[in-house]
């Protein structure tokens, strides 16, 4: 496009969810707009950012445009913001993107009367053909993916023409570049989704378009050269083309061996070349996210999954089966077809396999999804503002629902807890009824929070829930002491030791046996255990364990 004067000044916000995210395609939409011409600034916030300073802010840079991205965790912070700027700036024009416009935009349009635009889908092509024609709005019509009332009258360009060839769109840390002291940066080498999950906003985003793997590269080493160490990327399905996925991780291990990538996987697409290109990776530099979602044959159907319970789990096993890589396994409760039960024997199924975390979520029924029109077919009622939460199903009450949701947050106390990950396994593998057994020591989510807020609590419970099982209370007890826990209230039977360390007849077992003791105490859980801690130390844990044979009982 030709470069031009100044047309005027456009602020790009990004409200994002915490310090640690940024909006890399808001930073795409300022390289164009900076392209062709315009005085750019770019601003980004966080919901909890006090909404008056950042008024101010906006302000100083005196907006011609103010261009947004809607999600369903910035959109009450945006309304707000908008509503108040746009109260005392009516000449502002302001423009919103993003999965929140992918609905019903009359309606969205028609309510939050201070947003003069949406465009729906794919922003770069319409957004750069909306500056070109900014001064002449009877033209606006003609442009896909536009969206806006005009005298009263609502008019929808549909969606917006998706970008062809991924190399035409700028790089967006390029001029606009990360804050160094953010954690990760997100990053795209695809953009597409050819699955068709109902739930989902990128179903059916056909058809997937790649970035050329020398340029993926090419921007990662930029980056890397800039300080950044971690990486999330973007893409719906990194392995969607298999050998593409085998490829990249090669390079990104030869060529960034120390830098973390964060990769979303459909177990069901992991092909042999892949596991083994994964088992290669130095330790700590991926983090899978694995889409499990649903285990009940039935409910994978509704959804338009293109997997099997047996496909899924095969997957899962395959890629938890590998120790260098960490592996974050996702669930879905409130899906259609899937009852409360069903849930929570997804659930033990995933705990056999034992992915390093598994993420429990409530369905969310997101604007313009296939699941959002066909919702009264599937009986679904669900929250109208965001997130959309599902309230009801056909197969689960909203009772079910509230006890999904406190499972949830059980999974984050317990399983999710390093120290407690394997004692959970046994006591799922070993304790009939475990999960329900566990669900009933709380009557509500902030009951349960109250009564695990202390580690020493969450340890307590299980020992009451596997009483009548002695090698899970071994367990419990050489984790409460590794954990530093007090020696002397009574949960674990232990004595002084005043033996010199390291100690005669004694393996260590685990931590440095050169550490300087401050105290040591002997526990007796099957197997005889010396736990020493060490002098001056900020950690509380033990800084060694000795043994008299291998491992916990």
């Amino acid at each position: 496009m030709v470069e031009k004067t100044s047309s005027g000044s456009i602020v790009f916000l990004g409200i994002n969810s915490s310090f640690s995210h940024s909006l890399p395609g808001l930073r795409i939409l300022a390289e164009l707009a900076r392209r062709t011409g315009w005085d750019v600034h770019l601003f980004e916030a966080t919901i909890k950012d006090d909404i008056h300073k950042v008024l101010e802010k906006i302000e100083s840079y005196n907006p011609r445009i103010i261009a947004t991205t809607f999600y369903l965790f910035n959109r009450n912070y945006l309304e707000k913001f908008l509503a108040e700027y746009k109260s005392k700036h009516p000449g502002c024009m302001i423009i919103g993107g993003g999965p929140e416009f992918l609905g019903d935009n009359a309606k969205f349009l028609g309510t939050a009367r201070y947003i003069d635009m949406a465009v729906r889908g794919e922003g770069e092509r319409a957004f750069v053909a909306f500056l070109d024609l900014v001064d002449k709005p009877t033209a606006w019509n003609s442009i896909p993916g536009l969206c806006f009332y005009r005298s009263g009258q609502y008019i929808d360009g549909g969606n917006a023409e998706p970008v062809k060839d991924l190399s035409e769109i700028p790089f967006p840390y390029d001029n606009f570049p990360l804050d160094p002291k953010k954690p990760f940066a997100h990053i795209e080498t695809s953009r597409g989704c050819a699955n068709s999950c109902i739930f989902c906003v990128s179903a059916n985003t056909q058809p997937v378009r790649y970035l050329k793997e020398e340029l993926v590269l090419s921007r990662v080493s930029k980056m890397v050269e800039a300080g950044v160490r971690s990486f999330k990327l973007l893409d719906r399905t990194f392995n969607d083309k298999p050998s593409r996925a085998v490829s990249l991780v090669r390079r990104f291990r030869e060529k960034f061996p120390n830098i973390r990538f964060h990769l979303e996987i459909d177990p069901v697409r992991l092909t042999p070349s892949l596991l083994e290109e994964l088992s290669k990776a130095t330790p700590g530099t991926l983090h899978l996210e694995v889409g499990v979602q649903s285990l009940k044959a039935e409910t994978l159907i509704a959804i338009n999954r293109a997997s099997t319970p047996k496909t899924s789990l095969n997957g899962l096993k395959k890629i938890c089966s590998l120790k260098n890589i960490e592996v974050h396994a996702d669930l879905i409760a409130g899906l259609p077809e899937a009852d409360y039960e069903s849930v929570v024997s997804d659930l033990v199924e995933l705990v056999k396999i034992a992915p390093d975390k598994i993420q429990l979520e409530l369905l969310k029924v997101l604007p313009g999804t296939a699941l959002c029109k066909k919702s009264g077919e599937f009986g679904i009622k669900y929250e109208q503002d965001p997130p959309y939460t599902v309230t009801e199903t056909r197969w689960m009450s909203n009772e079910d629902l509230g006890k999904a949701e406190l499972l949830s947050l059980i999974v984050d106390r317990f399983y999710n807890v390093d120290c407690f990950k394997e004692i959970v396994v046994a006591c799922s593998e070993t304790i009939e009824n475990f999960w329900f057994r566990l669900i009933d020591n709380f009557e509500t989510r902030l009951a349960c929070r109250e009564a695990t807020e202390q580690l020493e609590q969450r340890f307590k419970i299980l020992a009451t829930l596997s009483a009548k099982h002695e090698s899970i209370i071994w367990k419990l007890q050489y984790a409460w002491m590794k954990k530093g826990l007090s020696a002397r209230s009574g949960f674990c039977e232990t004595s002084p030791s005043h033996e010199s360390i390291p100690p005669a007849g004694m393996t260590l077992l685990e931590g440095d046996q050169n550490i300087i003791p401050a105290r040591s105490y002997l526990l007796d859980a099957g197997i005889k255990y010396l736990f020493v801690y060490a002098r001056n130390s900020k950690n509380r844990e033990a800084g060694a364990i000795y043994t008299e044979s291998k491992g916990p009982g």
